[in-house]
């Protein structure tokens, strides 16, 4: 899908602006939408995060009067729509429950790397602790939407929910609505999904918006620690998954398909199975997707090392090249 042409555009001496007419196939599926966007810094300019609100126009300040700062951060924002009204354009795109927790964990980062240098408080991540979990567990339909850029929620906690936070809290009744888990994190799920040209479901969604509270959680509680000065290893970092976009593929995966679509003699199984475990035990892993020919070629002399027959090599590496590409 086609962005239409953006402009740059300015009055007198006030900063730069971003418009862009947004595509009239798409505007009743985006408008309404918030985007994240972070402006690059350039020169003694600081890097600046905005919120795009999408209408029949995204309009909004590059903030800077910097022609040329504004021309890179307008590219930036240009290739951040692009991305966004590519995957509408395309439709929901189904995702497995490891990627979601692999974008879950793009965000618990974010947060961790953004604030761990200089976290503030130890009270400033219990207010914002306060707010996303009273969100996450449907206790209000409404709550400041949780963005990386520098905030203070202490105030607005308190006079929300009372001086005792989790009392306040647990005051109120837990439901199973969306409404404030769409609040709090809707434009960080925005920005995350945009980002890597996904476009998904309501109910993929909603599950999606789950696993950022959580990521958001264990963000927040290792925050807290930072602010107390304790700087030790965060043990749930390692719980996340790196996002892969395609949903990670295995030999024994392929392996099976192999079998039902040619339904070999069993002792052509027995010798395939014995090829497939050599490979995977040559390799340390069975993920088809990480396989390069470079480690085709190390196997293959580790074969020709252990003194196998040429022939025996070279139907093997058929066999393992044409089950990876098919």
């Amino acid at each position: 899908m086609s962005c239409k042409k953006t402009y740059l555009h300015q009055n007198g001496s006030s900063p730069y602006q971003f418009l862009m007419r947004v595509p009239l196939k798409l505007l009743p599926r985006v408008k309404g939408r918030t985007l994240p966007i972070s402006l690059p810094p350039s020169g003694e300019e600081e890097p600046v995060l905005v919120s795009a609100k999408i209408g029949d126009l995204v309009k909004f300040s590059l903030r800077t009067r910097d022609l040329n700062v504004a021309k890179a951060r307008e590219a930036v924002a240009r290739s951040e729509l692009h991305k966004l009204f590519n995957a509408v354009g395309r439709g929901p795109t189904t995702i497995t429950y490891r990627q979601m927790v692999g974008l879950a964990g793009i965000v618990y980062r974010l947060f961790a790397e953004t604030f761990g240098e200089n976290p503030g408080k130890p009270e400033k991540w219990a207010a914002w602790k306060a707010f996303n979990r009273a969100a996450g567990e449907g206790r209000i339909t409404s709550a400041p939407s949780v963005q990386a850029k520098p905030f203070d929620e202490v105030e607005a906690a308190e006079n929300r929910f009372g001086a005792d936070l989790t009392t306040g809290i647990n005051s109120l009744p837990r439901t199973e609505t969306v409404e404030g888990l769409e609040s709090r994190f809707g434009e960080i799920t925005n920005w995350v999904l945009a980002h890597h040209d996904l476009e998904v479901g309501e109910e993929t969604r909603k599950s999606l918006l789950i696993e950022v509270y959580r990521a958001a959680q264990d963000a927040g509680w290792r925050l807290k620690r930072n602010a107390e000065g304790d700087y030790s290893p965060d043990p749930k970092q390692e719980r996340f998954p790196p996002f892969e976009k395609q949903p990670q593929l295995t030999l024994s995966e392929l392996f099976e398909r192999w079998k039902s679509e040619v339904k070999p003699a069993p002792s052509t199984l027995m010798t395939w199975q014995g090829v497939l475990n050599n490979l995977k035990a040559h390799l340390g892993h069975e993920n088809v997707r990480m396989i390069t020919d470079a480690d085709v070629i190390r196997w293959k002399d580790y074969l020709v090392a252990r003194g196998l027959k040429s022939k025996t090599i070279i139907r093997a590496r058929r066999q393992d090249r044409s089950a990876i590409i098919g």
